[in-house]
Protein backbone atom coordinates (compact mmCIF):
# COMPACT_ATOMS: atom_id res chain seq x y z
CA UNK A 1 0.00 0.00 0.00
CA UNK A 2 1.27 3.46 -0.91
CA UNK A 3 2.21 5.96 1.83
CA UNK A 4 -0.66 8.30 0.92
CA UNK A 5 -3.16 5.42 1.11
CA UNK A 6 -1.85 4.39 4.53
CA UNK A 7 -2.05 8.01 5.72
CA UNK A 8 -5.66 8.23 4.56
CA UNK A 9 -6.57 4.95 6.30
CA UNK A 10 -4.92 6.11 9.53
CA UNK A 11 -6.67 9.49 9.51
CA UNK A 12 -9.97 7.75 8.79
CA UNK A 13 -9.39 5.28 11.63
CA UNK A 14 -8.84 8.28 13.92
CA UNK A 15 -12.21 9.74 12.93
CA UNK A 16 -10.92 12.31 10.42
CA UNK A 17 -12.59 12.83 7.04
CA UNK A 18 -9.58 13.34 4.78
CA UNK A 19 -10.21 13.05 1.05
CA UNK A 20 -8.29 10.17 -0.56
CA UNK A 21 -7.52 12.13 -3.73
CA UNK A 22 -6.27 15.11 -1.73
CA UNK A 23 -4.02 12.83 0.35
CA UNK A 24 -2.49 11.47 -2.83
CA UNK A 25 -2.03 14.88 -4.42
CA UNK A 26 -0.43 16.52 -1.38
CA UNK A 27 1.81 13.68 -0.22
CA UNK A 28 3.09 12.50 -3.62
CA UNK A 29 3.89 16.09 -4.71
CA UNK A 30 6.05 16.65 -1.63
CA UNK A 31 9.77 16.99 -2.49
CA UNK A 32 10.69 14.39 0.13
CA UNK A 33 8.13 11.76 -0.99
CA UNK A 34 8.08 8.87 -0.11
CA UNK A 35 10.06 9.71 3.05
CA UNK A 36 8.21 10.20 6.33
CA UNK A 37 8.85 13.94 6.07
CA UNK A 38 6.17 14.15 3.36
CA UNK A 39 3.66 12.54 5.75
CA UNK A 40 4.62 14.71 8.72
CA UNK A 41 4.30 17.92 6.70
CA UNK A 42 0.91 16.73 5.43
CA UNK A 43 -0.28 16.19 9.02
CA UNK A 44 0.99 19.66 9.96
CA UNK A 45 -1.10 21.20 7.18
CA UNK A 46 -4.20 19.79 8.84
CA UNK A 47 -3.17 21.15 12.27
CA UNK A 48 -3.25 17.67 13.78
CA UNK A 49 -1.71 17.39 17.24
CA UNK A 50 0.43 14.27 17.17
CA UNK A 51 3.64 12.70 18.42
CA UNK A 52 6.35 11.27 16.17
CA UNK A 53 8.76 9.41 18.44
CA UNK A 54 11.35 6.67 18.41
CA UNK A 55 10.89 4.23 21.27
CA UNK A 56 10.73 0.48 21.95
CA UNK A 57 8.23 -2.29 22.63
CA UNK A 58 8.05 -1.44 26.36
CA UNK A 59 6.08 1.73 25.59
CA UNK A 60 3.38 0.33 23.31
CA UNK A 61 0.65 0.56 25.96
CA UNK A 62 1.21 4.32 26.23
CA UNK A 63 0.30 5.06 22.60
CA UNK A 64 -3.04 6.51 21.54
CA UNK A 65 -4.35 3.94 19.03
CA UNK A 66 -4.52 3.57 16.10
CA UNK A 67 -0.88 4.44 15.37
CA UNK A 68 1.40 4.53 12.35
CA UNK A 69 4.40 2.23 12.75
CA UNK A 70 7.50 2.48 10.56
CA UNK A 71 8.45 -1.00 9.29
CA UNK A 72 11.97 -1.67 8.03
CA UNK A 73 11.79 -5.06 6.33
CA UNK A 74 15.14 -6.00 4.72
CA UNK A 75 15.12 -4.33 1.31
CA UNK A 76 11.90 -2.39 1.93
CA UNK A 77 10.54 0.32 4.23
CA UNK A 78 6.94 1.42 4.73
CA UNK A 79 4.43 2.54 7.36
CA UNK A 80 1.59 0.43 8.68
CA UNK A 81 -1.58 1.19 10.65
CA UNK A 82 -1.62 -0.60 14.02
CA UNK A 83 -5.12 -0.44 15.48
CA UNK A 84 -4.63 -2.17 18.86
CA UNK A 85 -1.75 -2.81 21.22
CA UNK A 86 -2.18 -6.61 21.02
CA UNK A 87 -1.24 -6.56 17.32
CA UNK A 88 2.43 -6.07 18.26
CA UNK A 89 2.58 -9.55 19.76
CA UNK A 90 1.13 -11.51 16.84
CA UNK A 91 3.49 -14.17 15.56
CA UNK A 92 4.62 -13.88 11.97
CA UNK A 93 3.57 -10.24 11.78
CA UNK A 94 5.74 -7.75 9.92
CA UNK A 95 5.69 -5.70 13.13
CA UNK A 96 8.73 -7.72 14.17
CA UNK A 97 10.61 -5.40 11.78
CA UNK A 98 9.37 -2.26 13.52
CA UNK A 99 12.13 0.37 13.51
CA UNK A 100 10.90 1.95 16.74
CA UNK A 101 9.47 5.01 14.98
CA UNK A 102 5.78 5.54 15.62
CA UNK A 103 3.28 8.35 14.99
CA UNK A 104 0.13 8.74 17.06
CA UNK A 105 -2.35 11.58 17.49
CA UNK A 106 -3.36 13.36 20.65
CA UNK A 107 -6.74 12.23 22.04
CA UNK A 108 -9.61 14.21 20.47
CA UNK A 109 -7.24 15.93 18.06
CA UNK A 110 -8.63 16.45 14.56
CA UNK A 111 -7.16 16.92 11.10
CA UNK A 112 -8.79 19.64 9.01
CA UNK A 113 -7.55 21.45 5.93
CA UNK A 114 -9.52 24.01 3.91
CA UNK A 115 -7.73 23.01 0.70
CA UNK A 116 -8.94 19.45 1.25
CA UNK A 117 -12.52 20.71 1.54
CA UNK A 118 -12.12 22.73 -1.68
CA UNK A 119 -10.65 19.68 -3.42
CA UNK A 120 -13.59 17.57 -2.28
CA UNK A 121 -16.11 20.19 -3.44
CA UNK A 122 -14.50 20.29 -6.87
CA UNK A 123 -14.56 16.50 -7.10
CA UNK A 124 -18.20 16.46 -6.03
CA UNK A 125 -19.04 18.94 -8.78
CA UNK A 126 -17.44 16.64 -11.33
CA UNK A 127 -19.31 13.66 -9.89
CA UNK A 128 -22.54 15.66 -10.07
CA UNK A 129 -21.97 16.36 -13.77
CA UNK A 130 -21.25 12.68 -14.44
CA UNK A 131 -24.31 11.67 -12.42
CA UNK A 132 -26.53 14.03 -14.42
CA UNK A 133 -25.09 12.63 -17.66
CA UNK A 134 -25.75 9.10 -16.44
CA UNK A 135 -29.33 9.95 -15.51
CA UNK A 136 -29.90 11.50 -18.95
CA UNK A 137 -28.62 8.33 -20.60
CA UNK A 138 -30.81 6.14 -18.38
CA UNK A 139 -33.83 8.32 -19.12
CA UNK A 140 -33.16 8.06 -22.86
CA UNK A 141 -32.80 4.29 -22.48
CA UNK A 142 -36.11 4.12 -20.60
CA UNK A 143 -37.98 6.21 -23.18
CA UNK A 144 -36.52 4.18 -26.06
CA UNK A 145 -37.57 0.98 -24.28
CA UNK A 146 -41.21 2.12 -24.36
CA UNK A 147 -41.10 1.86 -28.16
CA UNK A 148 -39.25 -1.46 -28.17
CA UNK A 149 -41.30 -4.66 -28.31
CA UNK A 150 -38.39 -7.12 -28.15
CA UNK A 151 -37.61 -7.69 -24.47
CA UNK A 152 -34.43 -9.60 -25.31
CA UNK A 153 -33.09 -6.59 -27.19
CA UNK A 154 -33.90 -4.39 -24.19
CA UNK A 155 -31.94 -6.81 -21.99
CA UNK A 156 -29.12 -6.81 -24.55
CA UNK A 157 -28.75 -3.01 -24.36
CA UNK A 158 -29.07 -3.06 -20.59
CA UNK A 159 -25.86 -5.08 -20.62
CA UNK A 160 -24.45 -2.41 -22.95
CA UNK A 161 -25.01 0.16 -20.20
CA UNK A 162 -23.26 -2.12 -17.69
CA UNK A 163 -20.38 -2.62 -20.13
CA UNK A 164 -20.08 1.13 -20.72
CA UNK A 165 -19.88 1.72 -16.97
CA UNK A 166 -17.17 -0.92 -16.51
CA UNK A 167 -15.25 0.44 -19.52
CA UNK A 168 -15.42 3.94 -18.02
CA UNK A 169 -13.92 2.60 -14.78
CA UNK A 170 -11.18 0.83 -16.77
CA UNK A 171 -10.38 4.05 -18.64
CA UNK A 172 -10.20 5.97 -15.37
CA UNK A 173 -7.83 3.36 -13.94
CA UNK A 174 -5.68 3.60 -17.08
CA UNK A 175 -5.43 7.37 -16.58
CA UNK A 176 -4.41 6.95 -12.94
CA UNK A 177 -7.63 8.01 -11.21
CA UNK A 178 -8.11 6.29 -7.87
CA UNK A 179 -11.40 5.03 -6.51
CA UNK A 180 -11.21 3.38 -3.10
CA UNK A 181 -14.27 1.19 -3.73
CA UNK A 182 -12.89 -0.08 -7.05
CA UNK A 183 -9.54 -0.72 -5.37
CA UNK A 184 -11.16 -2.74 -2.61
CA UNK A 185 -13.01 -4.91 -5.12
CA UNK A 186 -9.98 -5.33 -7.39
CA UNK A 187 -7.65 -6.23 -4.53
CA UNK A 188 -9.94 -9.14 -3.65
CA UNK A 189 -8.56 -11.14 -6.59
CA UNK A 190 -5.30 -9.31 -7.34
CA UNK A 191 -3.04 -7.86 -4.64
CA UNK A 192 -1.57 -5.42 -7.18
CA UNK A 193 -5.02 -4.15 -8.18
CA UNK A 194 -6.57 -3.76 -11.60
CA UNK A 195 -3.77 -1.38 -12.64
CA UNK A 196 -1.45 -4.36 -13.15
CA UNK A 197 -3.66 -5.53 -16.05
CA UNK A 198 -5.21 -2.30 -17.37
CA UNK A 199 -1.91 -0.44 -17.47
CA UNK A 200 0.03 -3.37 -18.93
CA UNK A 201 1.45 -3.17 -22.50
CA UNK A 202 -1.17 -5.70 -23.66
CA UNK A 203 -4.04 -3.34 -22.76
CA UNK A 204 -2.49 -0.22 -24.27
CA UNK A 205 -3.52 -1.19 -27.79
CA UNK A 206 -2.13 0.52 -30.87
CA UNK A 207 -1.90 4.08 -32.20
CA UNK A 208 -2.89 5.47 -28.81
CA UNK A 209 -6.15 3.51 -28.76
CA UNK A 210 -6.29 1.26 -25.70
CA UNK A 211 -8.56 -1.68 -24.96
CA UNK A 212 -10.54 0.55 -22.58
CA UNK A 213 -11.06 3.14 -25.36
CA UNK A 214 -12.29 0.54 -27.82
CA UNK A 215 -14.56 -1.09 -25.24
CA UNK A 216 -16.17 2.19 -24.14
CA UNK A 217 -16.75 3.28 -27.74
CA UNK A 218 -18.27 -0.12 -28.60
CA UNK A 219 -20.82 -0.10 -25.78
CA UNK A 220 -21.63 3.60 -26.24
CA UNK A 221 -22.34 2.95 -29.92
CA UNK A 222 -24.74 0.17 -28.99
CA UNK A 223 -26.62 2.50 -26.62
CA UNK A 224 -26.78 5.34 -29.17
CA UNK A 225 -28.11 3.06 -31.91
CA UNK A 226 -30.63 1.54 -29.50
CA UNK A 227 -32.00 5.00 -28.69
CA UNK A 228 -32.57 5.78 -32.39
CA UNK A 229 -33.68 2.24 -33.30
CA UNK A 230 -37.36 3.20 -32.95
CA UNK A 231 -36.90 5.38 -36.08
CA UNK A 232 -34.59 2.91 -37.83
CA UNK A 233 -35.64 -0.61 -36.71
CA UNK A 234 -33.23 -2.51 -38.96
CA UNK A 235 -30.24 -1.03 -37.07
CA UNK A 236 -31.00 -3.30 -34.13
CA UNK A 237 -30.09 -6.35 -36.22
CA UNK A 238 -26.59 -4.99 -36.87
CA UNK A 239 -26.12 -4.14 -33.19
CA UNK A 240 -27.02 -7.67 -32.11
CA UNK A 241 -25.18 -9.44 -34.93
CA UNK A 242 -21.91 -7.73 -34.05
CA UNK A 243 -22.12 -9.28 -30.58
CA UNK A 244 -20.77 -12.49 -32.16
CA UNK A 245 -17.41 -10.77 -32.60
CA UNK A 246 -17.21 -10.58 -28.81
CA UNK A 247 -15.92 -14.17 -28.86
CA UNK A 248 -12.59 -12.88 -30.18
CA UNK A 249 -12.33 -10.20 -27.48
CA UNK A 250 -13.33 -12.67 -24.74
CA UNK A 251 -10.71 -15.19 -25.87
CA UNK A 252 -7.96 -12.53 -26.15
CA UNK A 253 -8.77 -11.02 -22.72
CA UNK A 254 -8.85 -14.34 -20.86
CA UNK A 255 -5.69 -15.59 -22.59
CA UNK A 256 -3.81 -12.39 -21.76
CA UNK A 257 -4.85 -12.39 -18.11
CA UNK A 258 -4.50 -16.12 -17.42
CA UNK A 259 -1.52 -17.12 -19.57
CA UNK A 260 0.58 -14.03 -20.28
CA UNK A 261 0.13 -11.75 -17.26
CA UNK A 262 -0.98 -14.45 -14.82
CA UNK A 263 -3.01 -11.74 -13.10
CA UNK A 264 -6.71 -10.97 -13.20
CA UNK A 265 -8.59 -7.69 -13.32
CA UNK A 266 -12.13 -7.84 -11.95
CA UNK A 267 -13.22 -4.92 -14.18
CA UNK A 268 -11.90 -6.72 -17.26
CA UNK A 269 -13.60 -9.92 -16.19
CA UNK A 270 -16.82 -7.95 -15.76
CA UNK A 271 -16.56 -6.72 -19.36
CA UNK A 272 -15.93 -10.29 -20.49
CA UNK A 273 -19.10 -11.43 -18.71
CA UNK A 274 -21.09 -8.63 -20.38
CA UNK A 275 -19.83 -9.67 -23.83
CA UNK A 276 -20.61 -13.30 -23.03
CA UNK A 277 -24.16 -12.42 -21.91
CA UNK A 278 -24.71 -10.37 -25.07
CA UNK A 279 -23.46 -13.28 -27.17
CA UNK A 280 -26.01 -15.66 -25.64
CA UNK A 281 -28.80 -13.10 -26.12
CA UNK A 282 -27.75 -12.68 -29.76
CA UNK A 283 -28.06 -16.44 -30.27
CA UNK A 284 -31.60 -16.26 -28.89
CA UNK A 285 -32.61 -13.29 -31.05
CA UNK A 286 -31.23 -14.69 -34.34
CA UNK A 287 -30.75 -11.29 -36.04
CA UNK A 288 -31.56 -11.23 -39.76
CA UNK A 289 -29.34 -8.99 -41.91
CA UNK A 290 -30.68 -8.09 -45.34
CA UNK A 291 -28.76 -4.82 -45.79
CA UNK A 292 -25.10 -4.41 -44.87
CA UNK A 293 -25.38 -0.64 -44.78
CA UNK A 294 -26.41 -0.97 -41.11
CA UNK A 295 -22.89 -2.19 -40.37
CA UNK A 296 -21.52 0.90 -42.08
CA UNK A 297 -23.78 3.06 -39.94
CA UNK A 298 -22.58 1.24 -36.82
CA UNK A 299 -18.97 1.71 -37.94
CA UNK A 300 -19.49 5.45 -38.47
CA UNK A 301 -20.96 5.99 -35.01
CA UNK A 302 -18.28 3.77 -33.49
CA UNK A 303 -15.38 5.65 -35.09
CA UNK A 304 -16.90 9.00 -34.10
CA UNK A 305 -17.26 7.83 -30.49
CA UNK A 306 -13.75 6.41 -30.49
CA UNK A 307 -12.29 9.65 -31.86
CA UNK A 308 -14.07 11.68 -29.17
CA UNK A 309 -12.86 9.36 -26.40
CA UNK A 310 -9.25 9.39 -27.65
CA UNK A 311 -9.21 13.20 -27.90
CA UNK A 312 -10.63 13.62 -24.39
CA UNK A 313 -8.17 11.06 -23.03
CA UNK A 314 -5.23 12.85 -24.64
CA UNK A 315 -6.38 16.12 -23.12
CA UNK A 316 -6.57 14.46 -19.72
CA UNK A 317 -3.11 12.94 -20.18
CA UNK A 318 -1.75 16.38 -21.03
CA UNK A 319 -3.30 17.72 -17.82
CA UNK A 320 -1.79 14.83 -15.83
CA UNK A 321 1.63 15.40 -17.39
CA UNK A 322 1.33 19.09 -16.54
CA UNK A 323 0.63 18.19 -12.94
CA UNK A 324 3.70 15.96 -12.92
CA UNK A 325 5.87 18.79 -14.24
CA UNK A 326 4.39 21.16 -11.65
CA UNK A 327 5.19 18.59 -8.98
CA UNK A 328 8.83 18.48 -10.16
CA UNK A 329 8.94 22.28 -10.18
CA UNK A 330 7.55 22.35 -6.64
CA UNK A 331 10.27 19.93 -5.57
CA UNK A 332 12.88 22.27 -7.02
CA UNK A 333 11.39 25.28 -5.27
CA UNK A 334 11.15 23.41 -1.97
CA UNK A 335 14.88 22.70 -1.93
CA UNK A 336 16.15 24.86 0.95
CA UNK A 337 19.78 24.70 -0.25
CA UNK A 338 18.80 26.28 -3.58
CA UNK A 339 16.67 28.89 -1.82
CA UNK A 340 19.39 29.86 0.65
CA UNK A 341 21.98 30.12 -2.12
CA UNK A 342 19.82 32.68 -3.95
CA UNK A 343 18.71 34.38 -0.72
CA UNK A 344 22.35 34.85 0.30
CA UNK A 345 23.01 36.84 -2.89
CA UNK A 346 20.17 39.30 -2.22
CA UNK A 347 20.84 42.77 -0.73
CA UNK A 348 20.49 43.21 3.03
CA UNK A 349 17.55 45.12 4.53
CA UNK A 350 16.92 46.96 7.78
CA UNK A 351 14.85 44.62 9.97
CA UNK A 352 14.96 46.74 13.14
CA UNK A 353 11.86 46.84 15.34
CA UNK A 354 10.42 50.24 16.21
CA UNK A 355 8.30 51.40 19.11
CA UNK A 356 4.62 50.42 18.63
CA UNK A 357 5.58 48.53 15.48
CA UNK A 358 3.01 46.60 13.44
CA UNK A 359 4.04 43.06 14.29
CA UNK A 360 2.07 39.86 14.62
CA UNK A 361 3.17 36.33 15.28
CA UNK A 362 5.54 35.16 17.99
CA UNK A 363 8.13 37.83 18.81
CA UNK A 364 11.03 35.35 19.14
CA UNK A 365 10.11 33.26 16.09
CA UNK A 366 13.09 32.00 14.06
CA UNK A 367 11.67 33.36 10.80
CA UNK A 368 11.27 37.14 10.65
CA UNK A 369 9.36 38.34 7.59
CA UNK A 370 9.03 41.99 6.66
CA UNK A 371 6.37 42.95 4.12
CA UNK A 372 6.64 46.23 2.26
CA UNK A 373 3.12 46.96 1.09
CA UNK A 374 0.74 49.53 -0.29
CA UNK A 375 -2.47 50.10 1.72
CA UNK A 376 -4.54 50.05 -1.49
CA UNK A 377 -2.77 47.16 -3.24
CA UNK A 378 -4.83 44.05 -4.08
CA UNK A 379 -1.76 41.73 -4.35
CA UNK A 380 -0.70 43.06 -0.91
CA UNK A 381 -4.12 42.12 0.47
CA UNK A 382 -3.77 38.61 -0.95
CA UNK A 383 -0.28 38.29 0.49
CA UNK A 384 -1.55 39.40 3.89
CA UNK A 385 -4.23 36.68 3.85
CA UNK A 386 -1.63 34.06 2.97
CA UNK A 387 0.70 35.25 5.73
CA UNK A 388 -2.17 34.95 8.19
CA UNK A 389 -2.63 31.33 7.16
CA UNK A 390 1.10 30.62 7.45
CA UNK A 391 1.21 32.08 10.97
CA UNK A 392 -1.67 29.83 12.02
CA UNK A 393 -0.26 26.80 10.23
CA UNK A 394 3.29 27.21 11.55
CA UNK A 395 2.52 28.53 15.00
CA UNK A 396 5.58 29.96 16.76
CA UNK A 397 7.82 29.81 13.71
CA UNK A 398 6.98 33.11 11.98
CA UNK A 399 6.97 36.78 12.95
CA UNK A 400 5.57 39.28 10.41
CA UNK A 401 6.41 42.97 10.39
CA UNK A 402 4.63 45.56 8.22
CA UNK A 403 6.22 48.47 6.34
CA UNK A 404 3.90 50.81 4.40
CA UNK A 405 4.59 52.69 1.20
CA UNK A 406 3.33 56.30 1.50
CA UNK A 407 4.10 60.01 0.90
CA UNK A 408 4.77 61.44 4.35
CA UNK A 409 5.13 65.03 3.06
CA UNK A 410 1.56 65.03 1.68
CA UNK A 411 -0.84 64.57 4.60
CA UNK A 412 -3.86 64.78 2.29
CA UNK A 413 -2.65 61.93 0.08
CA UNK A 414 -5.03 58.96 0.46
CA UNK A 415 -2.12 56.59 1.04
CA UNK A 416 -0.72 58.78 3.80
CA UNK A 417 -4.16 59.18 5.43
CA UNK A 418 -4.68 55.41 5.42
CA UNK A 419 -1.21 54.66 6.84
CA UNK A 420 -1.65 57.35 9.50
CA UNK A 421 -4.96 55.84 10.64
CA UNK A 422 -3.54 52.31 10.71
CA UNK A 423 -0.46 53.39 12.69
CA UNK A 424 -2.60 55.32 15.17
CA UNK A 425 -4.73 52.27 15.77
CA UNK A 426 -1.61 50.14 16.07
CA UNK A 427 -0.22 52.52 18.71
CA UNK A 428 -3.27 52.12 20.97
CA UNK A 429 -4.10 48.46 20.29
CA UNK A 430 -4.58 46.48 23.45
CA UNK A 431 -2.57 43.50 22.24
CA UNK A 432 -1.07 41.71 19.27
CA UNK A 433 -4.33 39.99 18.32
CA UNK A 434 -6.24 43.30 18.15
CA UNK A 435 -3.57 44.76 15.89
CA UNK A 436 -3.82 41.67 13.72
CA UNK A 437 -7.62 41.94 13.50
CA UNK A 438 -7.58 45.59 12.46
CA UNK A 439 -4.99 44.86 9.73
CA UNK A 440 -7.11 41.96 8.49
CA UNK A 441 -10.10 44.28 8.24
CA UNK A 442 -8.09 46.89 6.37
CA UNK A 443 -6.85 44.47 3.74
CA UNK A 444 -10.28 42.88 3.47
CA UNK A 445 -12.02 46.18 2.72
CA UNK A 446 -9.30 48.72 1.74
CA UNK A 447 -12.02 51.30 2.38
CA UNK A 448 -10.94 54.18 4.62
CA UNK A 449 -14.42 55.34 5.73
CA UNK A 450 -15.68 51.82 6.44
CA UNK A 451 -12.55 50.91 8.37
CA UNK A 452 -12.50 54.10 10.46
CA UNK A 453 -16.20 53.62 11.28
CA UNK A 454 -15.36 50.29 12.93
CA UNK A 455 -11.99 51.12 14.47
CA UNK A 456 -12.75 54.56 16.00
CA UNK A 457 -9.81 55.62 18.11
CA UNK A 458 -11.88 57.75 20.48
CA UNK A 459 -14.17 54.90 21.51
CA UNK A 460 -11.29 52.52 22.03
CA UNK A 461 -9.11 54.84 24.14
CA UNK A 462 -11.30 57.52 25.71
CA UNK A 463 -9.16 57.96 28.82
CA UNK A 464 -5.85 58.46 27.09
CA UNK A 465 -4.61 61.96 28.05
CA UNK A 466 -1.34 62.03 26.14
CA UNK A 467 -2.06 63.70 22.83
CA UNK A 468 1.33 62.71 21.44
CA UNK A 469 0.26 59.10 21.67
CA UNK A 470 -1.91 59.78 18.63
CA UNK A 471 0.68 61.81 16.78
CA UNK A 472 2.31 59.31 14.43
CA UNK A 473 3.75 61.86 12.01
CA UNK A 474 7.32 60.75 12.67
CA UNK A 475 6.36 57.11 12.42
CA UNK A 476 4.72 57.70 9.03
CA UNK A 477 7.96 59.33 7.91
CA UNK A 478 9.91 56.33 9.19
CA UNK A 479 7.82 54.05 6.95
CA UNK A 480 8.29 56.38 3.99
CA UNK A 481 12.05 56.62 4.53
CA UNK A 482 12.37 52.86 5.07
CA UNK A 483 10.74 52.02 1.73
CA UNK A 484 13.03 54.52 -0.04
CA UNK A 485 16.21 53.40 1.73
CA UNK A 486 15.52 49.75 0.93
CA UNK A 487 14.75 50.41 -2.71
CA UNK A 488 11.10 49.32 -2.73
CA UNK A 489 9.95 49.65 -6.34
CA UNK A 490 6.83 47.49 -6.24
CA UNK A 491 4.55 45.95 -3.65
CA UNK A 492 4.36 43.56 -2.04
CA UNK A 493 8.08 43.07 -1.49
CA UNK A 494 9.07 40.49 1.12
CA UNK A 495 12.20 40.16 3.22
CA UNK A 496 13.30 37.21 5.32
CA UNK A 497 15.75 37.47 8.22
CA UNK A 498 17.54 40.50 6.87
CA UNK A 499 17.48 39.87 3.13
CA UNK A 500 15.06 40.21 0.28
CA UNK A 501 13.28 37.01 -0.74
CA UNK A 502 14.58 35.98 -4.21
CA UNK A 503 12.39 37.03 -7.11
CA UNK A 504 11.81 33.45 -8.28
CA UNK A 505 9.96 32.73 -5.03
CA UNK A 506 6.55 33.87 -3.82
CA UNK A 507 4.66 33.54 -0.57
CA UNK A 508 2.94 30.45 -2.05
CA UNK A 509 6.27 28.59 -2.01
CA UNK A 510 6.76 28.96 1.74
CA UNK A 511 4.52 26.08 2.81
CA UNK A 512 7.26 23.59 2.01
CA UNK A 513 10.23 25.80 2.90
CA UNK A 514 9.21 26.99 6.37
CA UNK A 515 9.70 23.75 8.39
CA UNK A 516 13.34 23.31 7.36
CA UNK A 517 14.14 27.03 7.28
CA UNK A 518 12.82 27.38 10.83
CA UNK A 519 15.23 24.67 12.00
CA UNK A 520 18.18 26.20 10.09
CA UNK A 521 17.64 29.73 11.42
CA UNK A 522 16.94 28.47 14.95
CA UNK A 523 20.30 26.70 14.94
CA UNK A 524 22.02 29.85 13.68
CA UNK A 525 20.66 32.06 16.46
Amino acid sequence: MQLWQTAHDWLKANGNKADLGFCKQEITSHPEYPRLTSLVDFLDKGKLSYHAVQTDISCIEQFNYPVLAHIAVPGNQYVKVVRRSDEWRKRGSDLQYWSGIVIFSEPDSGWKNNDSLAFKRQRNRVLFIYSCLGLIILAAFGIASLYQSNSLFILFVFFSLVGAGLSFIALGTELGFDNQYVKQVCSSINSKGCEAVIQSPFAKGIAGISAADASLAYFCTQVVLYIISSRFPTISNAVVALAYTGVVVISWSLYTQAIILKQYCIVCLGIVLVLLAQGFIALSIHPFIDHFQEFGFFGGIYLTSLLGIVLIKRMQKTINEGRTEISKFIQWKANTDLFLKQWDDEPAADMATWSDDLIFGRSDAPLHIVVACNPFCNPCAETHKKLEKLIDQFSGKIKVQIRFLCKSIDVEDRYTKAVTAILKKGAVSADNSECRDMLMDWFKWMDYDKWVAKWQLSSLAPDMPVKERYDVTQRVKLHDDWTKDNGIQFTPTLFLNGKKIPGKYSIDDFNLLIPELAVIFSDNK
